[in-house]
């Protein structure tokens, strides 16, 4: 199972969407935590940034995990930040 998403790095309060590939549904999304503080619709995989940005460079990424029926899990990250940030 592979995790797509349809962007890398985001500004905060904007949404990516996340799908999971191969698994076997049903498959269930999260944020892990000790990241940037998004969150994420664990049905659907529509993820949503944080309206605030840190200026600590591990908490600008939320990692995104998603795990199958089949307990396969597969992972990804998203970069959140200033439009200058992402620059």
């Amino acid at each position: 199972m592979i995790l797509t998403q349809t962007y890398s790095a985001i500004a905060p309060s904007l949404t990516s969407s996340f799908l999971a590939v191969g698994g076997v549904d049903p498959i269930s999304y999260s944020v892990l935590p000790g990241g940037a503080g998004g969150t994420i619709d664990s049905v659907t995989g529509v993820y949503t940034a944080p309206a605030v940005v840190s200026e600590d460079p591990p908490l600008l990424y939320d990692t995104i995990r998603a795990v199958d029926s089949a307990a396969n899990v597969a992972e990804s990250q998203i970069l959140i930040g200033t439009p200058l940030l992402l620059l």
